[in-house]
């Protein structure tokens, strides 16, 4: 009420609340909408009736809602605007989006125009041929251009001149664009490069390039020469043959993201001594899938994201953030079967183990969900995680909610960690992302490196870690692997001969699997449980281990597992005696025959009872 009291005074009284604003704050207020809202307000107060007329900034969308489908309308607003405008004031941003009905020599005058006034930020669509050297400028900062069917040939005619130019981007609305290497030549300030859908020229050499930004590109096979760079952004980009030695020259790097949509994720090794941030991102369709590797070799890396369940193999000696999400991961999710998604829900057991060293672990609400789908399966594999200070969960979603099981997973490794729903101060840094924080070399790097040192395996042996012919693994996993090298010699055959951080991880990997699945009993296998074991088996055969021997025991489970009516003879006999060998031996001999060859005891235990006895 009193607020309306005084605006009733103010209109008595004769004031006018907007002729008090400043022209720099009415520019401001404009710089938010497109220049012909900006001269519609010219209505509201004789004040504002010609600042439109020395805006900075101006913004002229064809596309817009008022003229899509007009262009003779906006081209006679177009010519009012540059004509009316105060040609004494200085233009500083000009975003000109045009259709096809606009003439090129209008848009060239409209450039033009803009450069002659010292424009700063210049944004174009191109839809019809030109030449480059109308862009040039010795005030252009920044410059975007958007390519449309009609501008082919563009950036093969004419060269510019951008002395002082730092941000370019290129944008191919439809097919691709060869990109020439002398378009770059003559901007030797650039610091910020973004480019979509273009073909890039095999010689590459930006030396003061800092920020690089590529989308629904494909690679060329020559490395490029960018020394300076220091963020990266891939989205949707084919990779080529040399990708890692890609990345292996990009030594000031700190911050990667990696995103995967329509091309299916290849092998990537991403060795980058100074990177900080890594994120990774996917959309899946329903048939989609995510094949290949991600190593990480980063003894710097402190903070890693990821939007999807990625098979990461991280070479870190500790991370400070863990951020998993699954929000927006698929497409159409209500339409992908239930237990497709469980086998993708799955593949957390390849990514978490390289992801253990993580102080803070955040999870989306989504993770979450697919954990507790999965929470039976998950509960066979130990916790990865052994450095936890904080598992945090989105907000509403309380500790209470999260089950024994996922609890134990998540929190097993780690006994003092906590479980929080809010920010605590330890995870505020605001430097975070500018300063890189010391770390030491990854544990693995260093196993391999002092592999044979006496004093080294001592120290290893206290500390729950033992060398296995160069590689280091978990003390407990030396005698598995001597056995499995005893009775099955093929196994491991290739992890013999080869010692290196890559192999040794793997080898990790598969020492849990084989524990895991050694140790389940067969009272609690499942459908979901088979089909799980297959899909991991298929990823360690992919990654060089002979495991026939394993493949042939879950066909057996299985097929002892489901078969009728001897599966409810077998339980009827478990429920009624504790000891197997008080059976009576007609009973054991018409088990044993009914198995076959087989133990009759195995139904009765773990799958892996006699797979690999004890010496």
């Amino acid at each position: 009420m009193k607020k309306k009291m005084r605006i009733s005074n103010d209109i008595l009284e004769g004031q006018d609340r907007l002729s008090s604003l400043s022209d720099d704050v009415i520019h401001k207020i404009f710089s938010y909408v497109d220049t012909r809202t900006a001269v519609q307000t010219s209505v509201l107060s004789k004040r504002w009736k010609l600042v439109w007329k020395t805006l900075p900034f101006l913004k002229l969308d064809g596309y817009g809602k008022y003229f899509n489908g007009r262009e003779a309308r906006f081209s006679k607003f177009l010519d009012n605007v540059f004509l009316n405008r105060n040609h004494e004031s200085q233009l500083l941003k000009l975003e000109l989006n045009v259709k096809r009905g606009i003439g090129s020599d209008s848009v060239e005058n409209y450039v033009n125009y803009a450069i002659s006034r010292s424009v700063h930020d210049l944004h174009v669509d191109l839809c019809h041929h030109y030449s480059l050297s109308i862009f040039s400028s010795i005030w252009l900062k920044e410059l975007k251009l958007t390519m449309r069917p009609g501008s082919v040939g563009v950036f093969q005619s004419g060269c510019w001149n951008l002395p002082v130019l730092t941000t370019l981007h290129l944008i191919c609305t439809r097919n691709s664009y060869t990109l020439p290497m002398s378009l770059f030549t003559c901007l030797p300030a650039l610091e910020t490069l973004c480019l979509d859908h273009c073909i890039f020229p095999e010689s590459f050499r930006l030396p003061t390039l800092k920020v690089l930004c590529l989308a629904r590109c494909d690679m060329p096979e020559t490395v490029w020469h960018l020394p300076a760079l220091i963020h990266l952004e891939m989205d949707d980009v084919v990779f080529s043959r040399n990708m890692n030695e890609f990345f292996s020259v990009l030594v000031r790097l700190l911050c990667l993201t990696l995103s995967f949509k329509k091309k299916n994720m290849q092998e990537c090794f991403i060795s980058c001594p100074q990177l900080i941030n890594l994120e990774l991102r996917t959309s899946m369709s329903t048939t989609s899938t995510l094949t290949g590797n991600i190593v990480v070799m980063a003894p710097n890396l402190c903070n890693f994201s990821s939007v999807g369940i990625f098979p990461i193999m991280c070479g870190v000696s500790k991370l400070e953030n863990v951020n998993i999400k699954l929000r927006g991961c698929f497409k159409q999710k209500s339409k992908v079967l239930l237990e497709k998604l469980k086998q993708y829900y799955q593949r957390f057991i390849f990514m978490f183990p390289g992801l253990g060293s993580a102080k803070i672990l955040t999870l989306d609400l989504e993770t979450i969900e697919a954990l507790a789908a999965v929470s039976d399966f998950l509960a066979r594999f130990p916790s990865p995680f052994y450095n936890l200070r904080h598992v945090k969960l989105p907000m509403g979603y309380h500790e209470s909610s999260l089950s024994s099981t996922m609890k134990g997973y998540l929190l097993g490794g780690s006994p003092e960690a906590s479980i929080v729903t809010a920010p605590t101060q330890c995870d505020v840094n605001p430097q975070m992302e500018l300063v890189p924080l010391t770390a030491q070399n990854a544990v693995l790097e260093v196993a391999v490196a002092r592999a044979g040192n006496d004093q080294t395996s001592s120290s290893l042996e206290t500390s729950g870690f033992r060398f296995w012919r160069g590689h280091e693994v978990k003390s407990e996993f030396v005698s598995l692997l001597e056995r499995i090298t005893e009775k099955y010699p093929d196994t491991l055959m290739h992890f013999t001969t080869k010692v290196d951080i890559l192999h040794t991880m793997m080898l990790n990997g598969f020492c849990i699997t084989v524990t895991s699945f050694m140790n389940t009993p067969i009272a609690d296998v499942d459908a979901d449980i088979i089909t799980g074991y297959r899909a991991i088996f298929y990823d360690l055969q992919r990654w060089g281990f002979n495991i026939s021997w394993l493949t042939s025991r879950l066909n057996y489970v299985e097929q002892l597992r489901f078969s009728q009516p001897l599966l409810n003879e077998l339980h009827a006999i478990v429920s009624r005696i504790q000891d197997l060998q008080t059976l009576r031996a007609e009973k054991m001999m018409e088990i044993q025959k009914a198995l076959g060859t087989m133990d009759a005891g195995l139904c009765l235990q773990c799958i892996g009872d006699d797979l690999l006895p004890s010496p």
